[in-house]
């Protein structure tokens, strides 16, 4: 609650960032007016080259790739689409953080994606990792690899029946 992160009431695991809440809350406990959201992880790119990110959100909103602020409008808006554009990587995760605000009325809030080699789109849950899920494709010091991916739902199942000595 507050549209400065003023008092937390909760997490979640969004699968992608294209919301219309219009004048309902967006999570049980949060005001219906004067919120704010943040949302972070990882992005893996299909392709390598220029990406032109567009927020579409009723009000603020701020994206930030690789800690790099590309998006930065922090402004009471109504629907507005901005951009920002950044090189990414093919395959490469990439560190995100998006940050939204409603004001009062109606709320909704988008993230999409575009390149050279592909058409706008909203950001699919394919492409978006959270914290848990990258454990997945990672192998620490050779010591853990899990597969297949225990996410189902954004909720990790793990037993210790799951893990070999392979």
């Amino acid at each position: 609650n507050g549209k400065n992160f003023e008092t937390e009431v909760g997490n979640r695991i969004d699968a992608e960032l294209n919301f219309n809440w219009n004048t309902e809350s967006p999570f049980n406990g949060v005001d219906v007016d004067a919120f704010s959201v943040r949302w972070t992880g990882t992005i893996q790119p299909r392709y390598s080259g220029t990406y032109t990110f567009y927020t579409t959100c009723d009000n603020g909103s701020r994206l930030w790739i690789n800690n790099q602020l590309i998006i930065d409008k922090w402004a009471n808006n109504t629907g507005t689409t901005y951009t920002g554009v950044i090189t990414l990587t093919a395959g490469e995760k990439h560190d995100i953080k998006m940050e939204y605000f409603d004001n009062t009325g109606k709320a909704n809030c988008m993230l999409e994606w575009a390149s050279g080699l592909q058409s706008r789109e909203v950001v699919p849950q394919s492409q978006l990792y959270n914290e848990i899920s990258a454990v997945n494709e990672t192998n620490f010091n050779n010591k853990v690899s899990i597969s297949p991916n225990p996410i189902e739902n954004g909720i990790m199942n793990i037993s210790l029946n799951d893990f070999s000595t392979t």
